[in-house]
């Protein structure tokens, strides 16, 4: 494997882990703004391009590439819970008759989505290239 072919990946990851810290750092006013700007946004626009240029390389297998979409789609779920739900949880964690907050299911999907998008957007795009 070349380290050629991962750089989308380790890009994509890169984005997800600026996307990340960068909740943790801004103030608690600005959190509809991060969630405008980088989970509906930043992120989604990172997973379509990163796609694009995975299907554009072509030296992924079908397995390979359904596994980075359910890695996508993980990603892409994980952050708001790990941002959002995991900051409402630790601000009342007295009330611990809660219990944790489980990821929405649907963000997952939505990644799986972008990959998907972008993969074929991508194909599309080799494909005229070479006519």
């Amino acid at each position: 494997m070349t380290k050629k072919k991962w750089m989308p990946v380790m890009i994509y990851f890169i984005v997800w882990l600026i996307s990340y810290g960068v909740f943790f750092i801004i103030s608690p006013g600005d959190a509809m703004a991060y969630g405008l700007l980088f989970i509906w946004g930043v992120l989604p626009i990172a997973a379509l391009i990163t796609s694009a240029w995975i299907s554009m390389n072509g030296q992924w297998s079908k397995a390979a590439l359904a596994i980075l979409g359910v890695v996508y789609g993980a990603m892409y779920m994980l952050l708001p819970y790990m941002t959002y739900s995991m900051a409402n949880y630790w601000s009342k964690i007295a009330a611990m008759r809660d219990g944790l907050p489980t990821p929405d299911f649907e963000l997952f999907l939505w990644g799986i989505l972008f990959f998907v998008v972008g993969f074929f957007g991508g194909k599309a795009i080799t494909k005229l290239q070479k006519r």
